[in-house]
């Protein structure tokens, strides 16, 4: 290992590989996870997938959990084309027992969704909680949506509200998203207009299209913000251009009342921020 390092950081890199082979076939986890990093993300090697399970196999089966994990997310997202929900749950399982939040957060999406496991909303309950306590931004946020719809536990809107702050400070945007919900609704917590609205603004930044939308019902209305029927058109197009289409007939209403010239002056300022919609989590491994 210390071979193989010295070779990496010399710009070596053939060389570092074969240096974590004999590593590797000597026995070291470490060396045959790394090696599956290199295959799977190609790091100055052709990316090769078979290859990358083929190591993180050898270092999950010495339980080498961020190996197993990985190993796991390249059943879940069939990534090289070997799809198996079933080997899936298997690894994160594995990865989730030894501690791993990761692969905590993994098994439980799994529970949630059935897949590779009969649907279990108490035991998907019961990971999300395990990675949660240890800072998981995306298993707080769906802990707390597990408590807010009593799916698994009973259903408390407090500890909805806690998880949902805990993720949401966090940078976590479906959280914020959420924690905005429940303070322009005074679910769990003192109906509160001006934090959900910079709590609605935190996700729309993240690209997030119903906090876009609900912002931009924020300024329509001048709930927590000052009624602004420029803005409003802004978000609710740029919420249109990210897949809502109630937002695509919200911005359809507001234009009615706008000037052509206050329509490009929302669409360019909205056309400046690009803001992207951000992918829900399915599965997610360490690099």
């Amino acid at each position: 290992m210390a071979q193989a390092r010295k070779a990496y950081l010399a710009g070596q890199y053939p060389q570092a590989v074969d240096d974590l082979k004999q590593a590797a076939q000597a026995g070291s986890a470490e060396a045959a996870y790394k090696l599956g990093v290199i295959y799977e993300h190609g790091h100055h090697v052709p990316h090769d997938y078979a290859q990358a399970a083929q190591w993180y196999r050898q270092a999950a089966l010495k339980k080498d959990p961020d190996a197993a994990n990985n190993l796991g997310f390249l059943y879940y997202t069939g990534i090289g084309g070997n799809q198996d929900y079933a080997q899936a749950f298997k690894w994160f399982k594995q990865a989730a027992e030894s501690g791993d939040n990761e692969a905590q957060t993994n098994l439980a999406g799994m529970y949630y969704h059935g897949k590779g496991v009969a649907r279990n909303y108490k035991k998907a309950a019961k990971w999300y909680a395990a990675a949660a306590a240890q800072g998981n931004p995306y298993a707080q946020n769906n802990l707390g949506y597990l408590y807010q719809h009593g799916l698994g536990v009973r259903r408390d809107y407090k500890k909805a509200y806690a998880w949902f702050r805990k993720a949401g400070a966090q940078g976590e945007a479906f959280a914020q998203r959420n924690l905005a919900l429940m303070l322009e609704s005074g679910w769990g917590v003192k109906q509160d207009y001006l934090e959900a609205s910079a709590w609605y603004e935190k996700a729309a930044r993240q690209g997030n299209p119903l906090a876009q939308r609900s912002l931009g019902v924020m300024y329509e209305f001048g709930r927590g913000v000052p009624k602004d029927a420029v803005k409003a058109y802004s978000w609710y197009w740029l919420a249109a251009q990210n897949g809502s289409l109630r937002a695509k007939a919200d911005a359809f209403r507001v234009a009615k009342i706008l000037s052509p010239a206050q329509i490009a002056e929302a669409k360019n300022e909205a056309a400046a921020d690009k803001i992207a919609a951000p992918q829900a989590q399915g599965a997610s491994q360490k690099p």
